[in-house]
């Protein structure tokens, strides 16, 4: 089949950021020409653009953020002693113009604690020195807890609910009026756009049906139940956006999106999200950086099956326009990192290592975006010894995730563009796997069938974009019903067998010795919408 007109970049100018060298090759699906980036659409599908996502879009991370409460470590429990710093610098500073109180400095040390540390003040740094084993020169947080609890450090707001940008402000919920909004759009046709003003937050989503259940094959399952039968409560398709601009009859938002909303597939809604239902529900501006947490755990070795240690080093929750960087987390049992409703967040040179549990469903996950995080970039970090190293495991509400250069090493299981019930718009790019094994499937881009909670099509319109496996593990990807899949000038054993009934996805230029330009698709998105020259 033929392919359709090209589409130009969406925030399209005159001021070139790209040029192609003879030397490299480009996709056929999105390339450069005449200095700009364009998109091509092939049997109705489309590289989404992910330039959008990150912190603050891609921003830069704040530097020299003014510290205000400097600690060391003493003995016994610190949470408390750390806890009341990180409330001090609330409670006694007010925000600057970026939103941003100040930071708390923790001295290089040991730091045992026993409870959760709440890092839930819009505009509050938790710093140390750095992230390393010597706690001469490195600030390490020690959780000594026993049993299966929660999380070392909890991000965002203290919260425990299932809510994921579901609530809405009362006479602010109004139809969408176009049948259909493709992939990459941003301006969202309503029947009444006067409730709405730039600046709001708000989701635009689609209601579960039987007809989109009919339409993706109930789920893709086999033997197990299908979506239908399961009448999961999260199936909804839903994006968090700001309003960027208001017309007389539309709205138009601030990032596109990773779906095409069919109105034959379910009611299709635009509503303005309320962040104080009861009590606030979303923080900005919080970071963690330079610091190492360890957890304990009852096993003689990381091999140990225990599971009665800490189960996560880091949550985020409820939380817009937050970072992670320099952090490495050990001995979890479940994840490194898990995000549940968070929009925008960036974590970079960051490591997820060596967790201790049993190499089974729901153990090992090293950085893990679940329900309701959106826009997440996940940057020149590593995962260890993990089952699942990098995951979107948020199904049709979670969206938008790119990981950036990240490495998989001692590598024992797969990460996965989506992990359960349809999760939208993963980017791998210039990712590798350093160490694993070659029976392994090391990117899974597809259907997953029976396993678990009847996962299914795990993932849709995701891309794995010069990646490498370097022989550690096979690439598998598939073409879910309504929409497409892509690996696009990656290297390894792809497509060699999947384990699911479903087509193969959008393959191109696989193990060529020629590079592929751009070398980053995010960089070169980025770069696009930003009006920034490309280097190589």
């Amino acid at each position: 089949m033929m392919m359709a007109p090209e589409i130009p970049s969406l925030e399209s100018s005159s001021i070139p950021t790209c040029v192609a060298p003879s030397s490299m090759w480009q996709s056929k699906m999105v390339y450069c020409k005449d200095g700009r980036l364009r998109y091509a659409v092939k049997d109705g599908h489309r590289i989404p653009d992910f330039g959008h996502v990150g912190y603050h879009y891609g921003g830069s991370l704040p530097e020299g953020v003014p510290i205000r409460v400097t600690i060391g470590p003493k003995e016994g429990d610190n949470t408390q002693h750390i806890q009341d710093a990180i409330d001090h610098v609330a409670q006694n500073y007010q925000p600057d113009e970026n939103g941003i109180r100040g930071a708390v400095q923790l001295l290089s040390g040991i730091y045992s604690t026993d409870e959760i540390i709440y890092l839930n003040h819009d505009g509050v740094i938790l710093r140390g020195t750095g992230s390393g084993e010597d706690p001469a020169s490195n600030t390490i947080i020690r959780s000594t807890r026993t049993g299966a609890d929660e999380t070392v450090i909890h991000m965002g707001v203290r919260e425990s609910s299932s809510e994921n940008w579901d609530g809405y402000e009362v006479g602010k919920n109004v139809s969408v009026t176009s049948r259909q909004i493709p992939i990459g759009e941003r301006t969202i046709p309503v029947s009444d756009a006067s409730p709405f003003k730039p600046g709001d937050l708000v989701v635009v989503r689609q209601k579960k049906s039987d007809r989109w259940y009919q339409a993706v094959d109930n789920g893709g399952t086999v033997n197990a139940p299908g979506w239908k039968e399961r009448n999961f409560n999260w199936m909804d398709i839903s994006y968090t956006r700001f309003v960027s601009a208001v017309g007389s009859n539309s709205v138009t938002i601030d990032a596109p999106l990773f779906h095409q909303l069919n109105a034959d597939h379910g009611n299709l809604t635009l509503y303005k999200y309320n962040s104080t239902k009861q009590g606030k529900t979303v923080q900005r501006e919080i970071g963690i950086e330079h610091l190492r947490i360890v957890i304990e755990y009852a096993g003689k070795d990381v091999y140990s099956s225990d599971t009665q240690h800490t189960q996560r080093g880091v949550m985020v929750r409820g939380l817009i326009d937050g970072w992670i960087r320099n952090v490495s987390i050990f001995h979890f049992s479940e994840e490194g990192i898990i995000l549940h409703r968070s929009l925008r967040i960036t974590i970079r040179d960051s490591v997820a290592a060596y967790p201790v549990a049993p190499t089974d469903g729901g153990y090992k996950y090293g950085f893990s975006p679940s329900v309701g995080a959106q826009q997440i970039l996940i940057q020149d970090s590593k995962a260890i010894a993990t089952r699942h190293g990098f995951v979107l495991n948020g199904s049709t509400r979670s969206s938008g995730v790119v990981i950036l250069r990240g490495e998989l090493i001692e590598n024992i299981g797969s990460s996965e563009a989506g992990h359960r019930q349809w999760s939208q718009g993963v980017l791998f790019d210039s990712c590798k796997v350093i160490s694993g094994k070659s029976s392994d499937t090391a990117f899974l881009l597809g259907n997953r069938g029976d396993w678990g909670t009847s996962h299914g099509w795990a993932a849709a319109n995701s891309v794995l974009w010069n990646t490498n496996t370097f022989g550690n593990g096979h690439i598998v990807v598939q073409k879910p019903p309504t929409a497409q899949n892509f690996v696009i000038g990656s290297s390894g054993m792809i497509n060699k067998r999947a384990f699911w009934p479903g087509q193969w996805g959008f393959q191109e230029g696989s193990n060529k010795s020629k590079r592929l330009y751009p070398a980053s698709l995010y960089e070169a998105q980025r770069a696009d919408r930003l009006d920034l020259t490309l280097f190589l």
